[in-house]
């Protein structure tokens, strides 16, 4: 045990490492985050149980723990990231004992490692929203399941203690007590009636905690936005654009565990499937259970199945069996070729995914940079100023109160207010002072409306200011210089 538990120890630890040169990189929140994050500066502990304002959905207890950031550390990014960071740390280690006490031989080390340097995992510890808590919880719950021969009802009743607060604080792990308690009913073979009984109460426990969660307004709004948005994660009409459905879904979970290897990891999940079948049948059902969960909740419409962050309290359960699968497949390999094509194989579910994370932590990927190009933009502003902005209003929002980067006497126009502004302006009706427009990704609208503007900005000298995707473009007054 002690000479994989090293490497483990090890391998948690630059987990940690790569988590918290993101956390302290500290880029500039983007729209997602902002919507969330002036929901929580604004409200009250009690308003968060609301319907949350910019079609943003969010467990309460995650709510409450940002909200507890916020009051004791403030409302900068880093105190807005910590729960996730936290979460994130937290869910490594928990993951890496699951793995320690699920899989045999080099496959902790391999899964750990994989884990460790998960992209996805990687990039929703510094990002705030609730997924990091998604992973959190799904560790815990797997690492607190009472052991496959404990049919006592003590073990149930007391996991329970743990699963019914863990929906609060996510929504998916209903998924993953469910599957929990399901594995342990269906595994127990002859003994059916005992075990049923023994998870009898943490049953009903999940059932009265899932009626309370919605009963909570924030935790069941009627949103179309929402369900327009998610739409492609449920299963259309006809049999063949349900099973092309089917396939691309399960297939971009896949990549979510590490992006672009999905067709790698998805005949190495099932292999696992089948070695941990073996070898451990209800922690196989345990790990495998909440797909079929999910699966069934995106039939009904209640949940989307669509590999990206809401799928992510997944990827735990995907590495592990992809790690056993790949391991057991090189121990089984009898001819050189074999070896060496498990050895590539083995490699390439490794490395790209830890070159992938040190290239994310040196080169990071190019978020929005609005903190930056607000810092650099005030000293030019002018009292009169007009800015008419493309980028999310709370992303604004945050950085021009919350932040104090903005200034009294200019005037910031949103949405229908700035593309209005900018016809009139366009037609010569509207006001000739200096203008500004800021975007923050490439806005097609904006940029149709304010294309003669740029010709003529460029034509006076109006600077444009751009840090990474972010841009403040000037446009001087008519007959201005």
């Amino acid at each position: 045990m002690t000479t994989r538990v090293r490497p483990v120890v090890l391998i948690v630890v630059i987990g940690a490492v790569l988590r918290l040169l993101r956390f302290f990189d500290c880029p500039s929140l983007w729209h997602d985050e902002a919507f969330v994050a002036m929901n929580v500066i604004q409200r009250s502990f009690g308003g968060l149980l609301e319907p949350l304002a910019d079609h943003q959905v969010a467990p309460p207890v995650w709510l409450f723990l940002e909200k507890g950031a916020v009051t004791m550390f403030g409302t900068s990014e880093l105190a807005l990231r910590l729960v996730p960071l936290l979460s994130s740390l937290a869910a490594l280690a928990l993951v890496s004992l699951v793995a320690l006490r699920l899989l045999a031989g080099r496959a902790a080390i391999v899964a750990v490692l994989m884990l460790a340097t998960s992209p996805s995992l990687l990039d929703q510890a510094t990002i705030m929203k609730p997924y990091s808590s998604d992973v959190l919880a799904a560790a815990a719950l797997l690492l607190a399941a009472p052991g496959t021969n404990a049919g006592a009802l003590r073990a149930w009743s007391l996991w329970s203690l743990l699963a019914m607060p863990c929906l609060f604080l996510s929504y998916p792990s209903i998924f993953v007590s469910g599957g929990i308690l399901l594995a342990h009913a269906i595994a127990a073979r002859g003994a059916w009636t005992r075990a049923l009984l023994a998870i009898a109460p943490a049953a009903t426990a999940l059932s009265v905690g899932l009626v309370l969660l919605l009963g909570i307004p924030s935790s069941s709004p009627d949103d179309p936005a929402l369900r327009e948005y998610w739409a492609s994660g449920f299963p259309p009409g006809g049999v063949l654009p349900f099973l092309g459905w089917l396939g691309g879904s399960v297939l971009s979970i896949a990549d979510e565990a590490l992006p672009n290897l999905g067709l790698l990891v998805l005949p190495m999940v099932l292999l696992g499937t089948f070695f941990l079948r073996r070898r451990a049948p209800e922690e196989q059902l345990r790990l495998t259970f909440p797909f079929l969960l999910l699966f069934l909740a995106s039939l009904l419409g209640r949940y989307p199945m669509e590999g990206g962050r809401l799928t992510l309290f997944l990827v735990p359960a995907l590495i592990l069996l992809a790690a056993e699968g790949v391991v057991r497949l090189l121990e089984s390999s009898r001819t050189d070729a074999s070896r060496l094509a498990c050895h590539f194989l083995l490699g390439s579910l490794v490395l790209v995914p830890m070159a992938a994370a040190l290239w994310k932590v040196v080169v990071p990927a190019p978020r929005h940079n609005l903190r930056p190009l607000l810092t650099r933009l005030l000293p030019d502003l002018e009292p009169g100023d007009v800015i008419v902005s493309a980028c999310a209003r709370a992303e604004l929002e945050y950085y021009w109160t919350v932040r104090g980067l903005g200034r009294s006497d200019v005037t910031v126009l949103h949405d229908a207010e700035g593309v209005e502004y900018l016809r009139r302006r366009e037609s010569g009706a509207g006001s000739t002072g200096r203008l500004w427009l800021l975007t923050t990704t490439s806005e097609e609208r904006l940029e149709r409306l304010a294309e003669g503007l740029y010709s003529r900005a460029e034509e006076r000298g109006g600077e444009t200011i751009a840090i990474g995707s972010t841009r403040a473009i000037r446009i001087e007054p008519r007959g201005g210089t």
